[in-house]
């Protein structure tokens, strides 16, 4: 009996695509052939309640052909940059595939170069071939962290929250876990990465007094941000109120923040139990 293969596993490529597709002012530019990223678009319907308008919009291909890529032809992913540009976007994703992995395109140099023709701004997130679903999730993150953060403004928020996948029960734990900090410590978030909707909200990524992480795999962009600003992280993990007791003191503690933690919890218990309750409806 021969081996049946019903669906294919998520690999990095789609774990980067599902990511860009929540920034309003990102374009993606999926450098391959005509409907290779097919695959890709059903997964939008799951995350379009995030979609104030039509993520397809903001979705190209430069539907490159066989005799383009026997002569060398880029003119098409030239092409693909123009109608971006003058679409209004100045943010431009250019996705991995496999076949400017194959052929061995170097991306990042034609991100340079995309850059400098076209005046704006071109960037690829790397990825390997048989790097799985969360490999992309880390990789993504990074980029953004190094790409779009400045050199700080010294605003210093009091925390920002660094998330993996993009869903509605990850963006729905974030939405608890900062209700919570503002019931029990009165701290702000200032960047929340699973509620950013534009690239620009990456430049507050490096004033916070802590990073909060809630994924592996965005562990990686924190170490990026503690080592280049300064910023420690910790992590957070809702398991009930004794994790949560734990969780508080340490962020109080990195935070120079002396409270009754215990005193305060029956306060303040109907109003987290109510936060909670929306993170898992």
């Amino acid at each position: 009996m021969p081996l049946v293969k019903y669906a294919a596993l998520p690999t990095a490529r789609m774990s980067i695509f599902y990511a860009a597709s929540v920034y309003r002012d990102l374009a993606v530019i999926d450098f391959s052939t005509n409907g290779h990223g097919l695959y890709n678009y059903g997964h939008l319907l799951r995350l379009q309640p995030f979609f104030p308008d039509n993520a397809a919009a903001r979705i190209f291909s430069t539907h490159i052909t066989e005799v383009d890529i026997a002569l060398g032809d880029r003119s098409r992913l030239d092409n693909a940059i123009r109608e971006a540009v003058e679409a209004g976007f100045r943010h431009i994703l250019l996705m991995p595939s496999s076949i400017a992995a194959v052929l061995g395109f170097d991306l990042e140099s034609d991100a340079v170069r995309l850059s400098r023709d076209f005046g704006v701004d071109v960037f690829t997130v790397p990825a390997g071939l048989n790097t799985d679903f969360y490999a992309g999730q880390t990789a993504f993150l990074l980029a953004m962290s190094r790409h779009f953060c400045g050199d700080g403004n010294g605003a210093h928020r009091d925390y920002q929250l660094l998330g993996g996948a993009p869903s509605l029960q990850a963006r729905r734990s974030h939405d608890a876990l900062s209700a919570l900090l503002k019931d029990r410590l009165g701290l702000a978030c200032g960047f929340d990465s699973l509620n950013a909707t534009s690239v620009e909200d990456w430049a507050h990524a490096n004033d916070a007094e802590i990073s909060i992480v809630t994924a592996q795999s965005a562990v990686p962009t924190a170490r990026h941000l503690q080592e280049k600003y300064g910023i420690p992280y910790c992590f957070a993990c809702g398991l009930g109120r004794s994790a949560e007791e734990k969780f508080l003191e340490q962020v109080g503690n990195d935070l120079n923040t002396s409270m009754g933690i215990t005193a305060l919890y029956d306060g303040m218990k109907a109003k987290v139990n109510d936060a909670t309750k929306l993170a898992i409806l």
